[in-house]
């Protein structure tokens, strides 16, 4: 339960990154 939800917490927070950096680029 843990593991998952600091995955989930990790992917929500470098998904945005992701996408705002192909967005600025």
């Amino acid at each position: 339960m843990s593991h998952k939800l600091s995955s989930i917490m990790v992917y929500s927070k470098t998904v945005p990154l992701l996408t705002f950096n192909t967005y600025i680029s």
